[in-house]
């Protein structure tokens, strides 16, 4: 090999080895009450102005390792919960340089902000009721619910009912109601029993505030075999509920 070519080889070599220079720091937190190692904690490593530059965490043994520092002057900083927050003194890091560091944790009660946690239990329903939102989701009928029921504020039943459905006054006033003009009135079931039988309306019985919920058929084709009466399958039938064996 001539002399040329050995200086320029010397000479990469030399580049390449100042290239593949690095700072390396690394070291191991510790409780500063027993000597045990302080697993999990989080590491970071600060320029002397506070700025962020690296981070990383301990594994099980307290140790922790920074790579490829550009050479300055720094801090670590350490924090886990249950443990006071330390910082090392100012490291000069030179280039080429590894840097091995102890850092003892101080423990201390955190106070942690309170947490309220709410639980909500449902309500309990009587099966007649809960019956009442089953029949609810098979899409026949008419539902009114108790938050529409009080959303309204109706001084009513009767009145009620006729602004969430076409039921309308069948003959004069305490006479019931009816679907269209098919001469008959609905057949009103409160909790289960038959009410109207002569025709009578709905507020002789039953008002607003009294009502966990309205079920409306207007006839044979959307009525619950359990509801099916001759009348009830003419005329439709007005299904309340009340709040008996209701709790909030």
């Amino acid at each position: 090999m001539t002399r040329p070519l050995l200086l320029a080889c010397i000479a990469a070599l030399s580049l390449a080895g100042a290239a593949d220079a690095q700072t390396r720091v690394s070291g191991r937190l510790i409780d500063a009450r027993d000597g045990s190692a302080v697993a999990n904690a989080s590491v970071s490593l600060l320029g002397t102005d506070g700025r962020y530059q690296k981070h990383s965490g301990s594994d099980e043994s307290g140790i922790f390792v920074f790579d490829g520092v550009t050479p300055g002057r720094f801090r670590i900083r350490a924090t886990r919960i249950g443990y006071q927050e330390a910082r090392s003194s100012p490291l000069n890091l030179m280039l080429n340089d590894t840097i091995v560091v102890e850092i003892r944790l101080s423990s201390s009660e955190v106070v942690l902000r309170p947490v309220t946690v709410v639980a909500r239990s449902a309500a309990r329903r009587s099966a007649t009721v809960g019956a009442f939102y089953q029949r609810m989701e098979s899409g026949f009928g008419t539902f009114i619910t108790r938050d529409q029921i009080q959303r309204r504020g109706a001084l009513r039943v009767s009145s009620l009912l006729q602004s969430f459905t076409s039921l309308r006054p069948f003959g004069g006033p305490g006479q019931g109601l009816q679907f269209g003009r098919r001469g008959c009135p609905v057949q009103v079931v409160v909790d289960g029993i038959v009410v109207n039988r002569r025709g009578d309306s709905v507020d002789d019985f039953v008002l607003p505030d009294m009502i966990e919920g309205i079920e409306v058929y207007r006839g044979i084709a959307d009525l619950p075999a359990q509801f099916f009466t001759p009348e009830a399958g003419r005329c439709g039938a007005v299904v309340v509920w009340t709040r008996r064996g209701y709790q909030d």
